[in-house]
């Protein structure tokens, strides 16, 4: 079975804030439930990892809350 793997990383323990590009964003659409993202948090001190299945339903479910939008013209 294949998987598309994205990693990410946070200096935080707790919060998981990181940017995704519109590539990304778009991959995480058309794959869906063979889309993962990798979340290395406390990367400094003593890094976990946060394996996300879906990103893009957890969004569309609000599950995950997007912050910001970058746009460039």
């Amino acid at each position: 079975i294949t998987r598309y793997i994205e990693v990410k990383s946070s200096n935080s323990a707790k919060k998981g804030i990181f940017s995704i590009t519109a590539v990304e964003w778009k991959a995480m659409e058309l794959m869906q439930n063979l889309y993962r993202i990798f979340l290395v948090k406390n990367l400094r001190l003593n890094p976990t990892i946060e394996k996300i299945r879906n990103p893009f339903a957890l969004i569309q479910q609000g599950h995950i809350k997007i912050k910001s939008y970058n746009i460039k013209l």
